[in-house]
């Protein structure tokens, strides 16, 4: 399950879980791709001793605040 949430600089993220099966990484994490500019690439989070499940509930029931911080902190996709 996905959502969205709004930057500081009103650009729009699509938030999403993932267990590594996209290849973004071995570990579950939560991905962030930029709506409102596609030319920024797509950013992840590890979601420490977490499963794919656990990040898919983080997701779903994390503040908005929380992921923006998640956000603030995570990497790129290589």
């Amino acid at each position: 399950m996905a959502r969205t949430i709004q930057d500081d600089d009103l650009r729009v993220w699509e938030v999403y879980p993932s267990s590594g099966a996209e290849g973004l990484h071995d570990d579950a994490c939560i991905v962030f791709n930029c709506l409102t500019n596609r030319l920024i690439r797509p950013r992840y989070v590890e979601v420490d001793g977490a499963d794919g499940a656990e990040a898919e509930r983080l997701v779903v029931q994390a503040p908005d605040l929380a992921l923006k911080e998640m956000l603030l902190s995570s990497k790129p996709v290589d």
